[in-house]
């Protein structure tokens, strides 16, 4: 849920915003408003880039943590200042960068000089004095049998599909119809000594640089220190002055439930202060406050905006929807097993501020593993060969079973008609959403329009399952007829649904216009809301589209790896010698298989929830992050 705010107004002397300042960051609640434009001053500028420098070298200095072994020397922290270490890793992270090039440009003239094999540019230099020319020429096989070298010194050095060759002039140069190489100016021998050492020098580097690691700490340290200075350089910047300077004005926001300890605060300082309520015009900063699972799921969420801070929330809407669509994407108890077990060693070994993704990858992970089973595939094999199966446990089982089929000798495909079920379930819960949204902030009027839509929707939806179309009609989970009980709706039912959705919407949509304009925007409206409808119906289809793909292409491997086993009765021998490579075949075939499928269940799953869900929703979004004025500079990440 977006957390209550209450706009803040304080007006106090001038000589007292320093020791206000600082009482207002040990409340640390309030988020200082900005005035037009961010005010930017050099000193603010300078800090900004000098944390920025901080932080990357801090970043580096981690990774390099990460991988040193045991042999990384120690020192004694404090021998150096915060920027002394910045300034000595940057020296020498550009020592080995530029060493690293000349070894990139050397080992390219190790590439050119190899073919004519080791020899002294100097000797050839000489020989250039004394009015000899060593030319090296390079031409293809068949151009090289039609030159005419018969009375010309030349020396072949390597022949294959072209031929590279030497020639010998005294005075003026030959004619030779062959592309002229020009060499490097230096020797095998001498870039090979030169790499050696560069990579030596390289080594040297990376150990003082392992050395500086010790000062991580301080380093960081250092860091919340420039990020409160500027914190508070921000906070000075952001104050506006009044009555010729002698007063000055703060405006900022914080929770409503912290009303009574600001309140308390700004009692015992010599000042005028407001605290109201943000009205309609007014756009406070949005802080998100969910449970310990929902708020796994924040980070996707911000990934496209924060909401609005007078709109709902999305995710805890979406959170169960995100990881069904996912697991079913994925759909394969080995792949979840899989994700389960990188999920787990990130967790273990990764980086402790990604602990909540990891934690999210584990969540998606275990759904994954429970889709797999809804849809009867482990690595793209069969898990239960059970014809006609209803549920884990046959027929009365009580879990649904997604996988392919067989009823009446025709195959099946359950998960498609569910995915329809699953997708309208939150297209309906996005329209709800949305009548709330308009109601709340803008009047009943105005929620009139997407309230008509569920109707419509439900009429829609009827319609469907009465045509059966992808066996949405006789859909049952585990015995409940759900598409039977839905087909049967009567007639006159539908017909009153329509008229409860069709007769508002003609004439109440868009309040903001005349209303003898309204119909036509309602034609407007309902093409688009149905086109809406089909463009989002096939989108959730393609949650069973993915999760086939995905298990098609894994028997593909096994088929593809088994078929070397097989002898000429068809029959799988195992003790064949070949059983290593089909191992490997399968090891790399369901790796890539894997991460592909991975990649496209994540990309669809946001998919469905930023286009579709959103869509429904009518998502506003472009909500400002809540950045509370502290000292302590951790609590605004």
């Amino acid at each position: 849920m977006v957390v209550p705010m209450k706009k803040l107004h304080v007006l106090l002397p001038a000589a007292d915003r320093e020791p206000f300042l600082k009482d207002l960051a040990g409340v640390g609640v309030v988020h200082i408003e900005e005035g037009e434009g961010e005010r930017r001053s050099q000193t603010l500028e300078q800090t900004a880039a000098t944390i920025k420098r901080y932080r990357g070298v801090a970043d580096a200095l981690t990774a390099l943590a990460a991988a040193a072994d045991a042999e990384t020397p120690s020192v004694t922290p404090g021998a150096l200042s915060a920027e002394d270490v910045v300034t000595s890793y940057e020296k020498l992270d550009l020592q080995r960068d530029a060493a690293a090039q000349k070894v990139i440009a050397l080992q390219k003239d190790i590439a050119t000089l190899a073919p004519w094999g080791n020899f002294e540019p100097d000797l050839i230099s000489k020989l250039q004095q004394a009015s000899v020319t060593v030319r090296f020429f390079e031409t293809p096989a068949k151009k090289f049998d039609q030159l005419n070298l018969a009375y010309v010194p030349h020396e072949v050095i390597a022949a294959g599909s072209s031929v590279k060759f030497v020639v010998v002039d005294r005075g003026e140069p030959s004619a030779i119809e062959a592309e002229e190489i020009s060499l490097p100016p230096r020797s095998l021998k001498a870039c090979s000594n030169e790499i050696d050492t560069l990579e030596k020098e390289m080594t040297e580097t990376n150990r003082d640089m392992k050395a500086l690691v010790s000062y991580r700490t301080m380093l960081e340290k250092a860091i919340t220190e420039l990020s409160r200075e500027e914190a508070f350089e921000s906070a000075r910047l952001n104050m506006e002055s009044a009555a010729e300077g002698a007063v000055l004005l703060l405006t900022g926001w914080f929770p409503a439930v912290r009303d009574k300890k600001v309140a308390d605060l700004l009692a015992t300082r010599t000042a005028w202060f407001e605290i109201r309520e943000p009205n309609d015009e007014e756009q406070p900063p949005v802080k998100l406050r969910n449970s310990m699972f929902t708020k796994l799921f924040e980070p996707i969420t911000k990934m496209f905006s924060l909401p609005d801070y007078f709109e709902l929330d999305p995710t805890p809407f979406f959170t169960p929807f995100f990881m069904f669509f996912y697991g079913m994407c994925l759909g394969d108890v080995g792949y979840g097993l899989m994700l389960l077990a990188l999920g787990l060693v990130f967790l273990v070994k990764g980086p402790k501020n990604f602990r909540g993704i990891f934690i999210l990858v584990n969540f998606l992970a275990g759904m994954t593993i429970v889709n797999g089973f809804l849809l009867n595939s482990f690595f793209g094999a069969s898990i239960f060969n059970l014809e006609g199966v209803h549920g884990l446990a046959g027929n009365g089982g009580v879990i649904p079973f997604l996988g392919p089929k067989v009823v009446g000798g025709k195959m099946e495909f359950p998960a498609i008609t569910f995915a329809v079920y699953l997708g309208f379930v939150q297209m309906l819960l996005g329209m709800g959403m949305q009548v709330y949204n308009k109601f709340k902030n803008k009047g009943l009027i105005y929620a009139v329009q997407p309230l008509c839509y569920v109707p419509l929707s439900l009429v829609a939806f009827i319609f469907l399952c009465k045509a059966n179309f992808l066996n949405m009609g006789i859909y049952e989970i585990n015995g409940l007829q759900l598409g039977v009980a839905i087909a049967s709706v009567s007639n006159g039912v539908m017909k009153t649904l329509l008229l409860v959705g069709l007769v508002p919407f003609v004439f109440l949509n868009s309040p903001q216009i005349k209303i003898f304009w309204r119909p036509l925007m309602a034609l407007y409206a309902m093409y688009n809301f149905a086109s809406d409808i089909v463009s989002s119906g096939l989108s959730y289809l393609r949650l069973f589209a993915l999760g086939l793909a995905g298990g098609l292409l894994g028997n593909a491997f096994n088929e593809i790896a088994l078929m070397l086993l097989k002898n000429d009765q068809g029959e799988v021998v195992l003790a064949s010698p070949l059983i290593v490579f089909t191992i490997l075949i399968m090891i790399a075939g369901h790796s890539l298989n894997f991460f592909l499928s991975a990649l496209g269940a994540y990309v669809h799953s946001v998919r469905l929830i930023f286009v579709e869900f959103y869509k429904f929703l009518d998502f506003t979004g472009g909500g400002r992050a809540y950045s509370p004025f502290t000292e302590n500079v951790t609590e605004n990440n």
